[in-house]
């Protein structure tokens, strides 16, 4: 999945409040509820693929998502950080 990610519609912060707690964070991120409704649907020896924003995975905002919506729920197989590293190109 791609789902989206930033911040949620106005509209939509109350309902993924509550659909979502576990989830929901400072910067109230919508990747974290796509990825852990994901996670709700694998059925048992199931995949989920996300390509997502690097947000999710390296603030520490998000580690108590990151431990308790993916690492206990499920066990990464592959992880891989495709940011380019911006250089100095003088």
């Amino acid at each position: 999945m791609n789902p989206p990610f930033g911040e949620s519609a106005k509209e939509a912060k109350t309902y993924l409040a509550r659909a979502y707690p576990d989830s929901k964070n400072d910067l109230n991120d919508l990747l974290a509820a796509f990825v852990e409704r994901g996670l709700e649907w694998l059925q048992l020896g199931g995949m989920l693929g996300a390509i997502t924003s690097r947000t999710g995975f390296f603030l520490s905002s998000y580690q108590q998502w990151w431990e308790q919506q993916v690492l206990d729920v499920t066990e990464p197989v592959v992880f891989a950080d495709l940011a380019v590293p911006v250089t100095n190109q003088s």
